[in-house]
């Protein structure tokens, strides 16, 4: 959470004071296992808040046949816990069933009042709309944060401590190339479901989870603040088994807008200006640049277009927009000679 709120203050440039500043305790699933007692262990993982006056430390755990109410120890704020919830606390109050479950956690106050803004689940084995299989003995199912935040097989197990990739992804290994059969060697991340980077001779070592992988796509961070968009690639099959290494697995990029994709100088052409933005955008050139006409390439913060422009070149330049762009973050792209030349985020503001 603390991470999150960071983010955004980068974004919007915001001035933060951490102490001024309310923190939901975003409780979560990390793991579950059962023992080799055939007892079941739950890992939830939790930012515990309090202001003096609200303490928002609860928990209401919920299956298909049971609810239970969880006080949290006390941390410190914005400093993350780890409890472990175990069949012999509960007793028969508590039950998960092995075979197949919906779990879902919800955080309230010292009041019972109902805070957090999503529940967090977990359903699993024979269960209606299971996401993973039931576990088997020696391994769990672990909560791990990656491009996404998903649930996968751990064969290594770690109660009670942060998850890692051990026991849960294996690690895959070759060169990326472009489709002209270049290697490509950029600063920016591209991505699976880790992220990872290519060597100067294009390169790349990373993870993938556990299981069966058919890959299309590819992700790559585009403008290098963690804007990933997804370009096509030749398919690749994979069954991926836990810890082990799998080399010589070439990433091919058919996608022919990649190939417009170059390291970004750092002197940029461009000045962009005002941002925020209301209706109109003024594009400054600074350095000289090849071709006559630019294209403008509009993105929400989904990756979805919204709009797309073309300007004659102009020392300076206008860009005006007809269409209503609800108030928020943008990715603009502006490429010549279909080369991707600057990236900007921008802020457009609804009101004057």
């Amino acid at each position: 959470m603390k991470k999150l709120l960071l983010v955004l203050a980068i974004i919007f440039n915001l001035n933060i004071s951490w102490a001024n500043v309310f923190v939901p305790p975003g409780a979560q699933i990390s793991e579950l296992l059962w023992d080799e007692n055939g007892d079941w262990q739950l890992e939830i993982s939790y930012y515990y808040f309090s202001d003096g006056e609200i303490t928002y430390d609860s928990v209401v755990i919920s299956t298909r046949e049971h609810r239970y109410l969880l006080t949290l120890p006390v941390t410190e704020n914005f400093e993350q816990g780890i409890f472990i919830l175990n069949k012999q606390q509960c007793a028969d109050s508590f039950d998960i069933n092995l075979l197949g479950d919906s779990i879902f956690i919800k955080t309230y106050d010292n009041d019972y009042h109902y805070y957090s803004p999503e529940e967090h689940s977990l359903i699993f084995g024979d269960f209606p709309n299971s996401t993973i299989p039931k576990p088997n003995t020696g391994s769990s199912i672990a909560l791990v944060e990656g491009l996404n935040r998903w649930f996968v097989m751990d064969a290594s197990p770690t109660l009670g401590q942060a998850n890692t990739l051990e026991g849960c992804t294996g690690t895959i290994k070759g060169t990326v190339y472009n489709a002209k059969n270049e290697t490509v060697n950029l600063m920016n991340r591209f991505a699976f479901n880790f992220d990872f980077r290519t060597t100067e001779t294009g390169s790349y070592s990373s993870n993938l989870t556990n299981g069966n992988h058919k890959l299309t796509y590819i992700a790559y961070d585009v403008s290098g603040e963690d804007y990933f968009e997804w370009f096509t690639i030749e398919p690749i099959e994979i069954t991926i088994e836990p810890d082990l290494v799998y080399e010589n697995l070439d990433i091919h990029i058919t996608d022919p807008n990649f190939l417009g994709i170059h390291k970004e100088p750092e002197n940029h052409p461009l000045k962009i200006y005002p941002n925020p933005a209301y209706q109109k955008l003024n594009i400054e050139m600074l350095l000289p640049l090849e071709g006559q006409n630019m294209e403008i390439l509009v993105l929400d913060m989904s990756g979805k277009e919204v709009a797309r422009f073309m300007k004659s070149f102009a020392k300076n330049m206008e860009l005006e927009w007809n269409e209503h762009f609800p108030g928020g973050m943008y990715l603009f792209g502006f490429w010549t000679n279909n080369t991707l030349i600057q990236t900007e985020h921008v802020l457009i503001n609804p009101f004057k």
